[in-house]
This record gives structure tokens, C-alpha cells and sequence, in this order.
């Protein structure tokens, strides 16, 4: 134990965070489950400061980017600082069981901060049951989306049973390596952050708009999921009544939407303004 607040102590020196104001806003965690019961995890955190997260115990290779890290008994604790952004990527088995045909998923998360969740699953996937219930969406893939879950389940089974050993193993592999491919693929799609390019019809909008709330709007067109209201006021360091101001005029001109669902409010760009 004295070890890891050692090394914590020199995440602190390295990133210059000051831990008692920074906090992790949110995180986004994707799974996309192969056949075989493989799983490919992938986790972004936003905000700074540190965090700790289960991991599963057969972890062999980790990537991180944009943050430091120590591991200890299946947990991780990961210190993000001036970039205030860090993607977590690695693989694992042991997020699923099979009973004859049937397989289960589970995983939990940590309860601090907010989080978005999405199982990505072949389109072959029959999903049996989620628990708590989630949002289905089919094409190319079954895309399961969470709010906010404490630990989630999905039972499944596949539509096509997969191939005996004593068939064509070429050509298994061959299949089982372009799935791998595509589900990579997604993946690291699904990670990647394009910098949103402003239309001319937004531009011509953005400039009928005060110093202020022209920043909050680029903020959010910067950041492709909604963020919390912390996350603006700190960023832009707007005190608290010219902030308010300023997101009651943005909503009222519907460029943005307010959930006010929980606690902390979360900001995002209208669909109206996305689509101008």
C-alpha cells in the first residue's frame, strides 16, 4: 500500500493536478463481445484528477493513453491530468459464461461519476434479456446502450450455431479473423473524437450570439457527448449566475437542451442546430 500512494504521489508532481478541486466528470465505456466470448473493452474518462476501476484478473496487455496508472488486486487506479481525457484499451474473457448455447455478459462499474455504456454485439446475436432493460438498436450490429448502470447482464445466444472442429478449419478462421476485423474496426470508430466542422448556416448563427455564449456552444460542438455543467463553468471559468444567464438564453434560442434528470445537470448541442 505504501507503494501505490508513492506512485500517486508522483502522478500528482508529473500532471500538476491539484486532486482537491479536479474530479473525473464522466466516463464512456464499449464492449464488443466476438463469438467465441472474447470481449474487447474499451473506457474514456473525462475531467482530471484519479479514479479507480474494476478490472477483470486475466488482463495480459493494457493500453493507456492520456493518463498514468498502477494496478492492484483487479483494480485500477488511473491519474489523468492536463489532458484531461484518457482511453483505456484491453481484452478479456472472463466478462462471459457459456451454458450449452446460451451465454451471459456481466460487468460492474464504479458508482462515483456518470457513464454511458455500449455492448456492441454481432447482428447473428439473438439478445435474450438485459438486466436493467437498455436500449436495442440492430443493423451492421446489435448496439445495447446504458445510463448510468451499477453492473449490467445480457443473455444471448447466436442465431447460426458455430462451426464444428471437424469442418473446414481454413475457413473458420478465416471467418473468425474478419469478425475480429470489423468489431476492431467499430471499435476504434466508436473511440475516435473528429474535431466537428461548423456549417455556414451555424457560423452565420454563431455570430448573432454574445462573447460567452458563442464559447459554450464551441465547447460543446468540441465534445461529442453531453457534459456537465461543472465541466463548462470550470473550463470556461464562468462564475455561476453569468453561466445560468447565459444557458437559459442558448436554451431558449434552442441551440442547446438541458437534462435535468439528475444532480448534475448535463448540456448538449440540439439536434435543430446539429442538423442546420
Amino acid at each position: 500500500m505504501r507503494v501505490k500512494y508513492v506512485i500517486l504521489f508522483f502522478y500528482f508532481i508529473l500532471f500538476f493536478v491539484n486532486t482537491a478541486n479536479a474530479e473525473i466528470e464522466n466516463s464512456e465505456y464499449y464492449f464488443l463481445i466476438e463469438e467465441n466470448g472474447n470481449t474487447i473493452v474499451g473506457i474514456t474518462l473525462y475531467g482530471s484528477g484519479e479514479i479507480t476501476i474494476p478490472i477483470q484478473e486475466d488482463l495480459e496487455t493494457l493500453n493507456v493513453e492520456g493518463g498514468l496508472y498502477i494496478m492492484e488486486n483487479n483494480t485500477l487506479t488511473i491519474a489523468v491530468g492536463s489532458t484531461e481525457k484518457a482511453v483505456l484499451v484491453y481484452q478479456t474473457n472472463l466478462l462471459t459464461e457459456k451454458s450449452g448455447e446460451d451465454w451471459k455478459f456481466s460487468a460492474d462499474f464504479e458508482e462515483e461519476i456518470e457513464k454511458n455504456v455500449i455492448v456492441a454485439m454481432l447482428k447473428e446475436t439473438i439478445v435474450r434479456q438485459t438486466n436493467p432493460s437498455a436500449i436495442v438498436e440492430s443493423g451492421d450490429f446489435i448496439k445495447l446502450t446504458w445510463t448510468n448502470p451499477k453492473n449490467i447482464i445480457v443473455e444471448y445466444s447466436f442465431l447460426i450455431t458455430p462451426l464444428k472442429e471437424d469442418r473446414n478449419n481454413n475457413l473458420y478462421y478465416f471467418i473468425g479473423g474478419i469478425s475480429a476485423l470489423i468489431l476492431i474496426s467499430v471499435f476504434f470508430y466508436l473511440l475516435k473524437h473528429k474535431k466537428y466542422r461548423i456549417s455556414v448556416r451555424q457560423e452565420q448563427l454563431l455570430q448573432t450570439l454574445t462573447d460567452n455564449e458563442r464559447k459554450i456552444v464551441e465547447l460543446l460542438l468540441e465534445n461529442k457527448n453531453p457534459v456537465k455543467r461543472s465541466f463548462i463553468e470550470k473550463r470556461l471559468e464562468l462564475a455561476k449566475s453569468s453561466l445560468a444567464t447565459t444557458l437559459n438564453n442558448l436554451e431558449r434560442k434552442k441551440i442547446l437542451e438541458i437534462d435535468r434528470t439528475f444532480s448534475s445537470h448535463f448540456i448538449k448541442i440540439t439536434d435543430w442546430f446539429k442538423k442546420m
